[in-house]
Order: C-alpha cells, then structure tokens, then sequence
C-alpha cells in the first residue's frame, strides 16, 4: 500500500463521493492517525492495484472536494509515482522546483486543493 499525506496551508472539510463504495476500516484509521500524527491539513490514501504497478487513490480526510479520489499513481510517473517506484519517502513545497516533479492529474489536484507542501510516503506491508 502507498500513501500521500498531503499538508496545505488551511484546514478543509472532508467530503466524500456517495457513487464510491466505503473502504475498508483500517484506511479510514490510517488516514485519521496520519492527520494527528504529521499535524497534516489533508491525507490521501492509495491502494496498489493487484498485481499492478499502479496505486489508486481510495480514501482522503480533510480534503475538500472529491477530486483525488480514483487518482491511479503510475510508477514512476510524478511525486507519487516515484515513491510508489523508489520505496521511499518525498517532501518538498510545491511551486519553483517541486512542480516540474508532479504528473499533470497530481498538479490538478494539489492546484484544486491550494496544496502548499507535500508528502508522500510509501507504507510497506509483509506478509502475515
């Protein structure tokens, strides 16, 4: 699974798209604890698909519109995409250099959102 924690520059209310069927529990705990946790404004979690390179935005809290949910992250392709590749965490302000680093739906989004700083951090599972 992959995660993007978003941190924007005002508190937003969460909005959720009724045509979207509810995700499991444990994102929507996850989603909340990263909001206490990095103090972040917005979080958007995404799912990797199933034998898949891509990662599908599934769950957001605090955002204020529905516009990132169904955003699918390709490897290597934008912020997101990086860190679904590399494995590793990315944070950076958006704007100057950090803008030519976002795919053009990420660069939608995060405009739609007034997203100033990012995160994005890959949370890796092993089996049980």
């Amino acid at each position: 699974m992959a995660t993007a924690t978003i941190i924007d520059s005002k508190k937003a209310e969460s909005q959720r798209n009724g045509s979207l069927p509810t995700p499991p529990h444990a994102l929507r705990m996850a989603a909340r604890a990263f909001l206490r946790l990095a103090r972040a404004d917005v979080v958007w979690l995404a799912v990797r698909e199933s034998r898949s390179q891509v990662a599908v935005v599934r769950w957001s809290e605090g955002a204020r519109s529905t516009a990132g949910l169904g955003l699918a992250i390709e490897a290597g392709v934008g912020v997101g995409g990086a860190v679904l590749a590399k494995g590793e965490p990315w944070w950076g302000k958006i704007g100057g250099d950090g803008a030519t680093r976002l795919s053009d739906r990420e660069s939608t989004v995060l405009c739609h959102e007034g997203v100033k700083h990012l995160m994005a951090i890959p949370l890796l599972t092993t089996g049980l």
